[in-house]
């Protein structure tokens, strides 16, 4: 009688142990933290990152010369007369700036900046997450 008490602690304690996890959201049993419970990026910047990619590396060629503009926030929303909105507010990876900044537009549009080296991949994924993010005039 003794043994199936313990073994009923046990499966007790088991089942108890198992029910916190799952209640305080760890669902990998401690190598981590849930990433669905990390806390958000912090918010980018138009005015603090993004809009000095676009005058170190693009205001050259898309400035009020050509029918892209990056010289302001609503030029860039307005996007072009003939591909529409290149910023999809929410969706960065959808977003025809980003596709075209990663040569994923090709052989529609070549990959930007024309002619320079490409911008660098965390360069492009802070771009990303701005619109990801809204892309808000911030």
């Amino acid at each position: 009688m003794a043994t199936q008490a313990t073994t009923f602690a046990t499966v007790r304690q088991a089942v108890a142990g198992s029910l916190l996890l799952l209640w305080t959201g760890c669902t990998d049993l401690g190598t981590g933290p849930d990433p669905a419970l990390q806390a958000p990026e912090p918010p980018v910047s138009f005015s603090q990152e993004i809009f000095p990619v676009f005058q170190d590396h693009c205001i050259s060629c898309h400035g009020l010369n050509g029918d892209l503009s990056l010289e302001r926030y609503e030029y860039l929303m307005a996007g072009t007369s003939i591909h529409g909105p290149v910023v999809l507010p929410g969706n960065g990876k959808g977003s025809l700036l980003v596709r075209v900044l990663r040569g994923e537009a090709l052989p529609v549009i070549p990959r930007m900046p024309l002619g320079l080296p490409p911008l660098d991949d965390e360069t492009i994924g802070r771009i990303e997450l701005w619109i990801d993010q809204g892309a808000k005039n911030n």
